[in-house]
């Protein structure tokens, strides 16, 4: 599917009539992050080079549940970037990512337990 002046679909995340919504997007290292559904209520998190094969799903954040819920991927701090999620265990926490699927993971739980430490809830 191409548009004018080189607008095109750089990856279908939820094919069919439903949109994946991507948002929070947020470009660190020459990489734009975002988030977007895999499924109806499934937040996870994507980044691309703005390309087709460049863009690339990063890692399921919250495993085996339809959770994941995101809210602001923040500013980058060095070669590393914070963001906040809900992993499905801890409620919604600092979690960090170094652009690969590997070095996404939760950063820190400042608050042990299934309460949130980020309680934001900015478009969620």
């Amino acid at each position: 599917m191409n548009g004018s002046n080189g607008t095109h679909l750089l990856l279908d995340i939820l094919p069919g009539a439903s949109s994946s919504h991507p948002k929070e997007f947020t470009f660190h290292d020459n990489q734009l992050y975002f988030v977007a559904k895999k499924g109806q209520t499934d937040w996870n998190i994507y980044r691309t080079d703005g390309t087709s094969a460049g863009t690339q799903f990063l890692k399921d954040i919250s495993p085996g549940s339809e959770s994941g819920l995101f809210s602001t991927i923040a500013q980058d701090a060095g070669n590393k970037m914070y963001f906040f999620a809900d992993g499905g265990i801890g409620g919604r926490e600092v979690w960090v990512t170094d652009g690969t699927p590997s070095g996404t993971n939760q950063a820190i739980d400042l608050n042990p337990g299934p309460n949130s430490s980020v309680t934001e809830n900015r478009g969620m």
